[in-house]
């Protein structure tokens, strides 16, 4: 398995270490994400702790597996990026997700707030350009697509270390930017939107990025003609360079947590990949 650990901090007030492991051990990238949910929309959708055993909660801990990979709409990557990564709660707490109305998770890009800083996210994971196109290089063999089902996120909370163990490392988080997210129609907000593509991919319907019309990812009815179609083009249109992530936020040029889940733990070694993933724009982290 490809690994992505984030490691977060224990109240979600800030990105969390990202660091890209191979199934070696070998760490491929160091970087931020965000996992995070927006408290603003959670409250409107009653649940204003973002608990994480509720809908429009912070996405709990545990281990979530990569059941695929589908292209937004036009309407949905203002917010959202071009791609949307379903996962799934496979060990932990996210594996009790599915009991408590949250069977499905996404990951994807999506602009950075007006203050350049990365957005929360409604409930899911919000990545930066630069980590996703790494992940896409790590899963393509050759000319191979992705092999997305090769791919598994870690999620762990920690705190600081305690002010009298100087001697450690204490990790700064860059912080979460002050503009919200966008809320689209009611299919395709990150809950609904999540559960819907999670029957589109495990029911095999033709989804993808469907010719050169670019049929919708959405259970909104559009399809994309045949499977076989839909899939060529995909991999055609983006599977030959794996880097077209569709966020607008970077995050690897500061140095990343460890592979292990304490923030005092984690390297300071920065890896991070300098290759852009579809977009001009990028967010501004703190050192």
């Amino acid at each position: 398995m490809l690994t992505l650990q984030l490691i977060v901090p224990r109240d979600r007030s800030g990105c969390a270490e990202a660091t890209l492991i191979e199934y070696d051990q070998s760490v491929l990238y160091r970087g931020f994400a965000v996992a995070s949910a927006s408290l603003v929309i959670g409250a409107r959708h009653g649940n204003a702790d973002c608990d994480t055993h509720k809908p429009w909660g912070h996405p709990p801990c545990g281990a979530y597996d990569c059941t695929g990979r589908l292209q937004a709409t036009p309407e949905q990557a203002a917010e959202y990026g071009l791609e949307l990564w379903v996962f799934r709660g496979e060990y932990g707490a996210a594996a009790l997700a599915g009991m408590n109305g949250r069977p499905a998770f996404l990951a994807y890009g999506g602009a950075a707030g007006a203050d350049g800083l990365m957005r929360r996210t409604q409930g899911g994971f919000r990545l930066t350009d630069e980590l996703m196109a790494a992940i896409l290089r790590a899963l393509t063999k050759g000319n191979e697509p992705p092999d997305m089902k090769r791919l598994r996120i870690r999620l762990e909370e920690a705190e600081p270390p305690p002010a009298w163990q100087f001697w450690k490392r204490k990790i700064v988080a860059p912080p979460l930017s002050a503009t919200e997210p966008t809320l689209l129609t009611p299919a395709d907000e990150e809950p609904s939107l999540a559960v819907a593509l999670l029957k589109r991919l495990t029911s095999k319907e033709p989804y993808g990025y469907g010719g050169a019309s670019g049929a919708d990812a959405t259970p909104a009815g559009r399809h994309a003609g045949s499977s076989e179609s839909a899939s060529s083009s995909f991999n055609d249109s983006h599977d030959s360079n794996a880097t077209s992530a569709g966020t607008s936020s970077s995050g690897g040029e500061s140095g990343g947590g460890g592979a292990s889940g304490d923030w005092s733990n984690a390297s300071s070694e920065s890896t991070g990949s300098g290759d852009s993933a579809g977009s001009s724009n990028s967010s501004s982290h703190p050192d």
